[in-house]
């Protein structure tokens, strides 16, 4: 598959857990796919039709055994969705302010080793002129391709800051 693909399955599981601001636990505080809470894990976006009898299992047989309730995508890239979960799962012994900063950082290190962009403009402070037009593209591709509007518009927004910023540095 393409790195669009894995790019809009990190941003879709990203934004999930960012959102939910915590990991998803049973009451033994061992991460499920759903918790009684309504929480879910990293790759629950991905489940289309949530079944009990998928706790327990590895994503790689989930999506062999469930295979009409999981998104193609999510089939398809399944060794990158366990390193999103490995995300999740990695970081779940954290309180939950600890947890969304470890969780971070272990997506930041995804983000990098498969040359993706995380949601949101911090990852994009230290960009250099020249990798602007690529991630332009990678917006652009966002919108057109995913229809991922909320990490296209993300991405623009930090752009044009960056923009203004330097304008303004050459002004007298």
């Amino acid at each position: 598959m393409s790195k669009n693909v894995q790019q809009m399955l990190l941003n879709k599981s990203y934004l999930h857990i960012i959102n939910q601001g915590k990991a998803s636990l049973n009451d033994a505080g061992i991460c499920v796919y759903q918790a009684l809470d309504g929480s879910g894990c990293a790759a629950s976006p991905f489940i289309t039709k949530y079944d009990e009898r998928m706790e327990n299992l590895t994503w790689a047989t989930l999506t062999y055994r469930f295979p009409d309730n999981v998104i193609r995508e999510a089939k398809v890239e399944a060794s990158f969705v366990y390193n999103l979960q490995r995300a999740h799962d990695s970081n779940r012994g954290a309180d939950p302010q600890d947890f969304i900063e470890r969780y971070k950082s272990s997506i930041k290190k995804i983000a990098l080793d498969y040359e993706l962009i995380v949601p949101g403009a911090k990852n994009l402070d230290d960009l250099s002129v020249e990798n602007i037009s690529e991630v332009l593209t990678k917006a652009l591709t966002m919108l057109t391709d995913d229809k991922d509007f909320a990490s296209a518009e993300s991405i623009l927004q930090v752009l044009q800051k960056r923009r203004e910023a330097a304008v303004g540095d050459y002004q007298c």
